[in-house]
C-alpha cells in the first residue's frame, strides 16, 4: 500500500511545471521525489546544512543553473521561468534525459561507492 500511494504522489507532481523550493530549510525527500518525477526544483542555497540540500540534489541532476544564493536571484528566476516556457521546457527535458544515470537516481552508483568505502575503512 505504501507503494501505491507514493506512485500515486509521484504522478500528482508530474502535474507542476516548477518546484518552489522552501528556505531555509530545504525540501530534502520531497525535493528528490519532485526532481524523480521530472519537476525542475528551483532552490535559494544558504551556508547551514539544512539550506543547502536542496542546491545538492539540483547539482546532482547536473541542474546547477536552479541553484539561487539570494532571495532577489530567486524570485527573478522564479519569474522569468514563469514567462519563458521553452527555457522551462528545456530544463525539464534535460531533467529526463538519461535519468537513471544521473547521480541522485544511480543507485548502483552509489551502492557500488558506498561499499567500496566500507572495505577501505574496514582494511
Amino acid at each position: 500500500m505504501k507503494l501505491k500511494k507514493k506512485l500515486l504522489n509521484l504522478r500528482r507532481i508530474q502535474n507542476a511545471d516548477l518546484s518552489l523550493d522552501t528556505f531555509n530549510y530545504n525540501s530534502h525527500t520531497t525535493g528528490s521525489d519532485v526532481l524523480w518525477a521530472g519537476v525542475p526544483l528551483l532552490t535559494k542555497m544558504g551556508n547551514s546544512f539544512p539550506s543547502r540540500v536542496g542546491a545538492s540534489l539540483v547539482n546532482a541532476v547536473g541542474l546547477g543553473e536552479l541553484v539561487c544564493h539570494s532571495i532577489d536571484e530567486y524570485i527573478n528566476k522564479a519569474i522569468s521561468l514563469y514567462e519563458n516556457k521553452n527555457e522551462l521546457k528545456k530544463i525539464k527535458d534535460e531533467l529526463k534525459k538519461d535519468k537513471k544515470n544521473k547521480p541522485l537516481f544511480n543507485t548502483q552508483e552509489f551502492t557500488d561507492s558506498m561499499e567500496e568505502f566500507f572495505e577501505e575503512i574496514l582494511v
